[in-house]
């Protein structure tokens, strides 16, 4: 097809795959306004379930959409498209600790009448483990950083 239509159409060619660099910063962006929520979407329009870590920022950039929109329809179609995003990620690669940490950052952060909350004893313990044991002189220091400072601002001992 020579041209397709829809507002991602041509998002695969327009942007390369980001850099995992570049998932956590369009991802700080996102967190800021809907802008940025609607620049990481359209920034992972083309990703595809062969990099679950990256399937998993397109699943964020889903539910900071939901959480930056006014209109109810738009919250809960993006927050179940970026639900469900996540847990397939997390089914291909169940093992990845940023996919773990993720989860646990929207299941903290959604209001529970959402009961999107299952997963956060299971995630903690996973991400507390991480923090002390991992060693720091080969460890990712942007994940390790990350991760330690949302477990202490939630109150976890680490």
């Amino acid at each position: 097809m020579l041209f397709r239509s829809g507002r991602h159409a041509n998002a695969a060619a327009l942007f390369p795959e980001p850099t995992l660099t570049q998932l956590r910063e369009l991802c700080e962006r996102a967190v800021q306004d809907m802008d940025g929520a609607e620049q990481m979407q359209l920034a992972l329009a083309g990703v595809t379930e062969a990099r679950p870590v990256a399937l998993g920022y397109k699943a964020m950039a889903e539910v900071l959409v939901a959480r930056h929109s006014y209109n109810p329809y738009t919250k809960l179609r993006s927050f179940q498209k970026g639900r469900d995003l996540l847990e397939r990620a997390i089914e291909i690669d169940p093992k990845n600790i940023e996919l773990r940490y993720l989860r646990m950052v929207i299941q903290i952060e959604v209001p529970s009448y959402v009961g999107y909350r299952d997963n956060i004893s299971e995630d903690s313990a996973l991400l507390v483990r991480f923090v002390r044991t991992t060693d720091t002189k080969t460890a990712d220091q942007v994940l390790l950083r990350n991760i330690r400072e949302f477990l202490l601002r939630s109150g976890y001992d680490v």
